[in-house]
Protein backbone atom coordinates (compact mmCIF):
# COMPACT_ATOMS: atom_id res chain seq x y z
CA UNK A 1 0.00 0.00 0.00
CA UNK A 2 1.41 3.53 -0.75
CA UNK A 3 1.30 6.14 1.64
CA UNK A 4 -0.33 9.27 1.02
CA UNK A 5 2.34 12.03 -0.05
CA UNK A 6 2.83 14.38 3.05
CA UNK A 7 0.90 11.96 5.50
CA UNK A 8 2.06 9.68 7.49
CA UNK A 9 1.28 5.97 7.38
CA UNK A 10 -1.37 4.68 9.37
CA UNK A 11 0.59 2.70 11.73
CA UNK A 12 2.30 5.65 12.87
CA UNK A 13 -0.30 5.69 15.68
CA UNK A 14 0.57 3.01 16.83
CA UNK A 15 3.73 4.79 18.08
CA UNK A 16 4.58 6.66 21.30
CA UNK A 17 4.63 10.49 21.05
CA UNK A 18 8.24 10.84 22.90
CA UNK A 19 9.72 6.89 22.35
CA UNK A 20 12.30 7.83 24.95
CA UNK A 21 10.27 8.55 28.14
CA UNK A 22 7.22 5.98 27.15
CA UNK A 23 10.14 3.34 27.36
CA UNK A 24 10.85 4.24 30.59
CA UNK A 25 7.78 4.37 32.17
CA UNK A 26 6.83 1.04 30.04
CA UNK A 27 9.84 -0.38 32.05
CA UNK A 28 9.22 0.62 35.48
CA UNK A 29 5.06 -0.42 35.12
CA UNK A 30 6.48 -3.97 33.92
CA UNK A 31 9.31 -3.89 36.62
CA UNK A 32 6.20 -3.30 39.30
CA UNK A 33 4.19 -5.54 38.15
CA UNK A 34 6.90 -8.24 38.27
CA UNK A 35 7.46 -7.44 41.88
CA UNK A 36 4.17 -7.83 42.89
CA UNK A 37 3.09 -10.62 41.09
CA UNK A 38 6.26 -12.03 42.97
CA UNK A 39 5.35 -10.92 46.49
CA UNK A 40 1.56 -11.63 45.89
CA UNK A 41 2.06 -15.47 44.89
CA UNK A 42 5.11 -16.27 47.10
CA UNK A 43 3.15 -14.49 50.45
CA UNK A 44 -0.17 -16.26 49.66
CA UNK A 45 1.91 -19.50 49.51
CA UNK A 46 3.61 -18.81 52.78
CA UNK A 47 0.48 -18.00 54.56
CA UNK A 48 -1.91 -20.03 53.35
CA UNK A 49 -0.36 -22.82 51.60
CA UNK A 50 -1.72 -21.58 47.66
CA UNK A 51 -0.81 -19.10 45.66
CA UNK A 52 -5.02 -19.27 44.33
CA UNK A 53 -7.81 -17.06 45.46
CA UNK A 54 -9.93 -19.96 46.16
CA UNK A 55 -7.25 -21.98 48.16
CA UNK A 56 -6.79 -24.76 45.55
CA UNK A 57 -3.16 -26.43 45.67
CA UNK A 58 -1.08 -25.78 42.83
CA UNK A 59 2.12 -28.14 41.51
CA UNK A 60 5.65 -27.24 42.22
CA UNK A 61 6.11 -26.17 38.56
CA UNK A 62 3.02 -24.02 38.49
CA UNK A 63 4.11 -22.45 41.26
CA UNK A 64 7.78 -21.80 40.04
CA UNK A 65 6.44 -20.55 36.33
CA UNK A 66 3.91 -18.16 37.83
CA UNK A 67 5.87 -16.94 40.66
CA UNK A 68 9.80 -16.92 40.24
CA UNK A 69 10.07 -17.70 35.67
CA UNK A 70 7.28 -15.05 34.13
CA UNK A 71 8.00 -12.09 36.96
CA UNK A 72 12.09 -13.02 36.03
CA UNK A 73 11.07 -13.18 32.39
CA UNK A 74 9.38 -9.71 32.85
CA UNK A 75 11.86 -8.16 34.42
CA UNK A 76 14.39 -9.27 32.02
CA UNK A 77 11.87 -7.77 29.25
CA UNK A 78 11.64 -4.61 31.00
CA UNK A 79 15.81 -4.07 31.38
CA UNK A 80 15.66 -4.40 27.83
CA UNK A 81 13.32 -2.01 27.44
CA UNK A 82 15.92 0.42 29.02
CA UNK A 83 18.61 0.16 26.14
CA UNK A 84 18.88 3.38 24.75
CA UNK A 85 18.86 1.45 20.89
CA UNK A 86 15.72 -0.36 21.66
CA UNK A 87 13.71 2.78 23.78
CA UNK A 88 14.79 5.21 20.55
CA UNK A 89 11.92 3.26 18.56
CA UNK A 90 8.64 4.30 19.19
CA UNK A 91 7.22 1.13 18.96
CA UNK A 92 8.67 -0.45 21.51
CA UNK A 93 6.35 0.33 24.16
CA UNK A 94 2.95 -0.43 22.36
CA UNK A 95 4.68 -4.14 22.07
CA UNK A 96 5.89 -4.14 25.90
CA UNK A 97 1.92 -3.42 26.55
CA UNK A 98 0.88 -6.07 24.43
CA UNK A 99 2.80 -8.77 25.78
CA UNK A 100 1.84 -7.99 28.97
CA UNK A 101 -1.97 -7.96 27.87
CA UNK A 102 -1.19 -11.67 25.77
CA UNK A 103 0.57 -12.78 28.54
CA UNK A 104 -1.57 -11.95 31.71
CA UNK A 105 -4.05 -14.13 29.40
CA UNK A 106 -1.82 -16.89 28.93
CA UNK A 107 -0.92 -17.01 32.97
CA UNK A 108 -4.59 -16.46 34.39
CA UNK A 109 -6.21 -18.76 32.30
CA UNK A 110 -3.53 -21.49 32.79
CA UNK A 111 -3.83 -20.98 36.34
CA UNK A 112 -7.78 -21.07 36.35
CA UNK A 113 -8.02 -17.55 38.08
CA UNK A 114 -10.39 -14.95 36.99
CA UNK A 115 -10.22 -13.41 40.16
CA UNK A 116 -10.61 -9.34 40.16
CA UNK A 117 -7.32 -9.20 42.23
CA UNK A 118 -5.56 -10.68 39.40
CA UNK A 119 -7.26 -9.27 36.88
CA UNK A 120 -6.28 -5.44 38.15
CA UNK A 121 -2.70 -6.35 36.56
CA UNK A 122 -4.72 -4.89 33.35
CA UNK A 123 -4.71 -1.47 34.24
CA UNK A 124 -0.86 -1.08 34.04
CA UNK A 125 -1.08 -1.48 29.96
CA UNK A 126 -4.03 0.61 29.85
CA UNK A 127 -2.95 3.80 32.16
CA UNK A 128 0.08 3.45 29.98
CA UNK A 129 -1.20 3.58 27.06
CA UNK A 130 -3.44 6.16 28.21
CA UNK A 131 -0.26 8.28 29.01
CA UNK A 132 2.20 7.98 26.09
CA UNK A 133 0.51 6.36 22.88
CA UNK A 134 -1.49 8.26 19.96
CA UNK A 135 -5.70 7.62 19.89
CA UNK A 136 -4.60 4.38 17.54
CA UNK A 137 -2.56 2.86 20.11
CA UNK A 138 -4.39 3.38 22.95
CA UNK A 139 -7.78 2.27 21.66
CA UNK A 140 -5.53 -1.01 20.41
CA UNK A 141 -4.49 -1.99 23.63
CA UNK A 142 -7.56 -0.45 25.67
CA UNK A 143 -9.21 -3.32 23.07
CA UNK A 144 -6.85 -5.89 23.64
CA UNK A 145 -7.06 -5.93 27.02
CA UNK A 146 -11.08 -5.99 27.40
CA UNK A 147 -10.83 -8.59 25.10
CA UNK A 148 -8.33 -10.67 27.31
CA UNK A 149 -10.30 -9.94 30.51
CA UNK A 150 -13.73 -11.63 28.25
CA UNK A 151 -11.46 -14.34 27.20
CA UNK A 152 -10.45 -14.95 31.05
CA UNK A 153 -13.78 -14.79 31.91
CA UNK A 154 -15.39 -17.20 29.69
CA UNK A 155 -12.63 -20.16 29.42
CA UNK A 156 -12.20 -20.09 33.22
CA UNK A 157 -16.18 -19.67 34.31
CA UNK A 158 -17.79 -21.36 31.10
CA UNK A 159 -20.99 -20.05 30.04
CA UNK A 160 -20.81 -16.40 30.94
CA UNK A 161 -19.48 -13.47 32.18
CA UNK A 162 -19.81 -12.63 35.59
CA UNK A 163 -20.97 -9.39 36.35
CA UNK A 164 -18.51 -8.25 38.79
CA UNK A 165 -15.88 -8.71 35.73
CA UNK A 166 -17.96 -6.32 33.42
CA UNK A 167 -17.67 -4.23 36.28
CA UNK A 168 -14.10 -4.51 36.36
CA UNK A 169 -13.80 -4.03 32.44
CA UNK A 170 -16.02 -1.23 32.83
CA UNK A 171 -14.08 0.50 35.51
CA UNK A 172 -10.14 0.10 33.49
CA UNK A 173 -11.93 0.69 30.13
CA UNK A 174 -13.24 4.28 31.81
CA UNK A 175 -10.21 5.06 34.19
CA UNK A 176 -8.05 4.89 30.86
CA UNK A 177 -10.56 6.54 28.77
CA UNK A 178 -10.35 9.35 31.35
CA UNK A 179 -6.79 10.22 31.44
CA UNK A 180 -6.56 10.19 27.59
CA UNK A 181 -9.10 12.33 27.33
CA UNK A 182 -7.27 14.62 29.94
CA UNK A 183 -3.63 13.89 28.31
CA UNK A 184 -5.32 15.25 24.96
CA UNK A 185 -6.83 18.25 26.57
CA UNK A 186 -3.79 19.31 28.29
CA UNK A 187 -1.91 19.06 24.94
CA UNK A 188 -4.21 20.77 22.76
CA UNK A 189 -3.90 23.77 25.88
CA UNK A 190 -0.18 23.20 25.76
CA UNK A 191 -0.24 23.74 21.88
CA UNK A 192 -2.24 27.04 22.32
CA UNK A 193 0.05 28.26 24.57
CA UNK A 194 3.14 27.71 22.27
CA UNK A 195 1.53 28.93 19.39
CA UNK A 196 0.62 32.07 21.70
CA UNK A 197 4.53 32.64 22.69
CA UNK A 198 5.53 32.34 19.13
CA UNK A 199 2.91 34.99 17.64
CA UNK A 200 2.95 38.42 18.34
CA UNK A 201 -0.87 38.79 18.81
CA UNK A 202 -1.24 42.81 17.52
CA UNK A 203 0.63 41.90 14.29
CA UNK A 204 0.75 38.18 13.33
CA UNK A 205 5.18 38.78 13.22
CA UNK A 206 6.77 35.93 15.12
CA UNK A 207 8.27 36.53 18.88
CA UNK A 208 11.39 38.14 20.09
CA UNK A 209 11.43 33.76 21.32
CA UNK A 210 11.38 32.56 17.91
CA UNK A 211 13.99 34.94 16.56
CA UNK A 212 16.26 34.49 19.37
CA UNK A 213 15.76 30.21 18.56
CA UNK A 214 16.03 30.80 15.02
CA UNK A 215 19.65 32.65 15.56
CA UNK A 216 21.40 30.27 18.34
CA UNK A 217 20.42 27.20 15.74
CA UNK A 218 22.21 29.36 12.79
CA UNK A 219 24.72 30.15 14.78
CA UNK A 220 25.66 27.03 16.23
CA UNK A 221 25.73 25.51 12.66
CA UNK A 222 28.97 24.77 11.23
CA UNK A 223 29.71 27.41 8.68
CA UNK A 224 26.91 29.54 8.80
CA UNK A 225 27.39 32.76 7.24
CA UNK A 226 25.44 35.29 5.33
CA UNK A 227 23.39 36.37 8.32
CA UNK A 228 21.80 40.14 8.70
CA UNK A 229 19.81 41.35 11.37
CA UNK A 230 18.04 44.75 11.01
CA UNK A 231 17.17 46.13 14.24
CA UNK A 232 14.04 48.33 13.06
CA UNK A 233 12.20 51.38 15.33
CA UNK A 234 9.49 53.27 14.57
CA UNK A 235 10.41 57.19 14.75
CA UNK A 236 7.03 58.77 16.00
CA UNK A 237 4.11 55.98 17.22
CA UNK A 238 4.20 58.37 20.26
CA UNK A 239 2.73 61.06 18.50
CA UNK A 240 0.28 58.87 16.93
CA UNK A 241 -0.83 57.68 19.85
CA UNK A 242 -1.03 61.17 21.44
CA UNK A 243 -3.20 62.76 18.98
CA UNK A 244 -5.10 59.08 17.46
CA UNK A 245 -4.87 57.18 20.61
CA UNK A 246 -3.68 53.67 21.05
CA UNK A 247 -6.36 52.22 18.04
CA UNK A 248 -4.60 54.84 15.90
CA UNK A 249 -1.09 53.77 17.09
CA UNK A 250 -2.22 49.86 16.73
CA UNK A 251 -3.28 50.27 13.32
CA UNK A 252 0.02 51.97 11.91
CA UNK A 253 2.02 49.43 13.93
CA UNK A 254 0.26 46.76 11.98
CA UNK A 255 1.36 48.40 8.61
CA UNK A 256 4.89 48.69 9.42
CA UNK A 257 4.42 44.90 10.25
CA UNK A 258 2.99 44.36 6.52
CA UNK A 259 5.69 45.81 5.56
CA UNK A 260 8.33 43.87 7.55
CA UNK A 261 6.65 40.77 6.58
CA UNK A 262 6.38 41.24 2.47
CA UNK A 263 10.18 41.89 2.75
CA UNK A 264 10.93 38.53 4.47
CA UNK A 265 11.67 35.62 2.34
CA UNK A 266 11.00 32.05 2.92
CA UNK A 267 14.14 31.37 5.41
CA UNK A 268 13.80 34.76 6.59
CA UNK A 269 12.23 35.62 10.54
CA UNK A 270 10.24 38.75 10.44
CA UNK A 271 9.57 39.92 14.53
CA UNK A 272 8.03 42.00 16.99
CA UNK A 273 10.82 42.37 19.65
CA UNK A 274 8.09 44.80 21.55
CA UNK A 275 6.43 48.05 21.52
CA UNK A 276 7.00 49.98 18.37
CA UNK A 277 10.39 48.10 17.89
CA UNK A 278 10.98 45.23 15.22
CA UNK A 279 13.18 42.73 13.93
CA UNK A 280 14.12 41.52 10.77
CA UNK A 281 16.66 38.60 10.09
CA UNK A 282 18.01 37.80 6.73
CA UNK A 283 19.02 34.83 5.59
CA UNK A 284 21.85 34.24 2.76
CA UNK A 285 21.49 37.72 1.60
CA UNK A 286 24.61 39.59 -0.03
CA UNK A 287 25.69 42.83 0.96
CA UNK A 288 23.68 44.97 -1.77
CA UNK A 289 20.70 42.55 -0.78
CA UNK A 290 20.60 43.41 2.39
CA UNK A 291 21.24 47.41 1.81
CA UNK A 292 17.86 47.06 -0.82
CA UNK A 293 15.99 45.45 1.81
CA UNK A 294 16.55 47.83 4.30
CA UNK A 295 16.41 50.95 2.37
CA UNK A 296 13.23 50.04 0.41
CA UNK A 297 11.58 49.25 4.42
CA UNK A 298 12.48 53.17 5.31
CA UNK A 299 10.89 54.46 1.87
CA UNK A 300 7.99 52.27 1.85
CA UNK A 301 7.37 52.94 5.50
CA UNK A 302 7.18 56.89 4.13
CA UNK A 303 4.39 55.76 2.46
CA UNK A 304 2.36 54.95 6.04
CA UNK A 305 -0.12 58.01 7.41
CA UNK A 306 -1.92 58.58 10.80
CA UNK A 307 -4.70 60.34 11.21
CA UNK A 308 -7.32 62.08 8.40
CA UNK A 309 -4.32 63.37 4.74
CA UNK A 310 -3.94 67.07 5.27
CA UNK A 311 -5.12 67.46 8.77
CA UNK A 312 -3.79 68.69 11.67
CA UNK A 313 -3.53 65.43 13.39
CA UNK A 314 -1.78 64.12 10.38
CA UNK A 315 1.40 62.04 11.12
CA UNK A 316 3.98 60.67 8.41
CA UNK A 317 5.45 57.71 9.80
CA UNK A 318 9.21 56.69 9.33
CA UNK A 319 11.57 54.05 10.37
CA UNK A 320 15.51 53.81 11.37
CA UNK A 321 16.99 50.91 11.03
CA UNK A 322 20.59 49.16 12.79
CA UNK A 323 22.16 46.52 10.70
CA UNK A 324 24.68 44.09 11.65
CA UNK A 325 26.13 40.89 9.54
CA UNK A 326 27.41 37.43 10.84
CA UNK A 327 30.62 36.88 11.01
CA UNK A 328 31.56 40.45 10.05
CA UNK A 329 30.40 42.23 12.56
CA UNK A 330 29.43 39.35 15.82
CA UNK A 331 29.83 35.60 16.03
CA UNK A 332 27.34 35.29 18.52
CA UNK A 333 23.44 36.61 19.44
CA UNK A 334 24.23 38.88 22.36
CA UNK A 335 26.71 40.59 20.29
CA UNK A 336 24.72 40.55 17.11
CA UNK A 337 21.96 42.47 18.84
CA UNK A 338 24.40 44.93 20.66
CA UNK A 339 26.43 45.79 17.16
CA UNK A 340 22.90 46.30 15.06
CA UNK A 341 21.11 48.30 18.24
CA UNK A 342 24.57 50.54 18.52
CA UNK A 343 23.66 51.09 15.00
CA UNK A 344 20.16 51.53 15.34
CA UNK A 345 20.83 54.42 18.27
CA UNK A 346 23.33 56.41 15.65
CA UNK A 347 20.46 56.39 12.79
CA UNK A 348 18.46 58.18 15.52
CA UNK A 349 20.95 60.02 16.89
CA UNK A 350 21.50 61.70 13.08
CA UNK A 351 18.15 62.48 12.35
CA UNK A 352 15.99 59.00 12.05
CA UNK A 353 14.39 58.02 8.94
CA UNK A 354 17.76 56.40 7.95
CA UNK A 355 19.89 52.84 7.88
CA UNK A 356 22.96 52.77 9.57
CA UNK A 357 25.50 49.37 8.82
CA UNK A 358 28.70 50.47 10.40
CA UNK A 359 29.54 52.10 12.77
CA UNK A 360 31.06 55.56 11.54
CA UNK A 361 31.60 57.20 8.24
CA UNK A 362 34.36 56.23 6.24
Amino acid sequence: MTAIPGRAPWYTGLGAREPGEAARAASILMGVAAVLVFVKNTSSQLLFGSTEWDGRSVSGLEFVLTSLVVPVGVLLMAAAVRRPRIARSPYVGSVCAMAMVVLLVVVLVGAGDDAAGSQIFFVLPVIWAAFYLRTLGFVVIAVAAAAGMVAIAQWVTPGGIAGGALVLIASILTTGALIFRERRAAEATERLLELQGNRDALTGLSSRRVLDRVLSERLRSPGTGGLSILLIDMDNLKSVNDTGGHPAGDAVLRSIAALIAAAAGPSDVACRMGGDEFALLLVDRDGDEVVAVAERLCDDSRGIVAGSSGSAGETRMSVSIGVAHVPRDAADVEALYEVADRRLYIAKARGRDQVVMVDRDG
